[in-house]
């Protein structure tokens, strides 16, 4: 597949890459500081050839192929009628409150609320801004019920430095459904992109998702 682009109003556009198929589909949607060309999305885009799936992958604003900023989606709480079922891979819910501050001490994070700094550059790379962490704000989950009405899978790993495995029990203790589990991966990391952990996502859409 190659990449195409879609354009969005200020002359942004959004890369993405597609494949055609059966529906439901997968979405997949790379996290903060991640790009749609990764382990996992390739490995996704062989398991729908495979399996005959429409696929689509995109990078969000500030993100590999993409233009502008990095911005907050929340897609499966936007468009819940559009969600078949819905799989966090080392999930960050409120990470402008939970995980992205304490990467900063109070100094900086002072300089951007004051405006004396446009951006704290944190480990990982990122470029967090006032602008950022305040539009997080509009987005975080973690202080309310959700009800869901598909079935959830948030896998994490035991080993997970980046975002606490904790978010991810947390995020499933606000999701009220019927079929909400947490799966930790013994070992795993952050990203989860080993071969063994791929098999894992795999086996996750496999089995109780997608092609039942």
């Amino acid at each position: 597949m190659s990449i195409r682009f879609f354009p969005r109003p200020g002359g942004h556009q959004i890369a993405y890459m597609q494949r055609k198929g059966r529906s439901p589909g997968i979405l997949f949607l790379p996290g903060l500081g991640s790009n749609m060309i990764s382990l996992k999305g390739d490995a996704l885009d062989r398991f729908a050839s495979s399996q005959g799936l429409s696929y689509l992958r995109y990078d969000p604003f500030g993100h590999g192929s993409s233009s502008g900023e990095q911005t907050e989606a929340t897609v499966a709480r936007d468009r819940p009628h559009k969600i078949k079922a819905l799989i966090g891979i080392a999930s960050a819910p409120d990470c402008t409150r939970e995980t992205i501050p304490k990467r900063m001490d109070k100094d900086q994070l002072d300089e951007l609320t004051r405006g004396t700094r446009s951006y704290i550059q944190v480990a990982g790379g990122w470029k967090v801004t006032q602008n950022f962490l305040e539009e997080g704000e509009k987005h975080c989950v973690l202080d309310q019920d959700m009800h869901v009405d598909y079935p959830v899978r948030l896998l994490h790993g035991t080993e997970d430095v980046t975002v606490p495995p904790s978010l991810s029990k947390r995020l499933k203790d606000r999701m009220i459904g019927d079929d909400v589990q947490v799966k930790m991966i013994d070992g795993g990391d952050h990203r989860l992109s080993t071969p063994e952990n791929l098999d894992i996502l795999l086996n996750t859409i496999r089995k109780p998702l997608l092609l039942q």
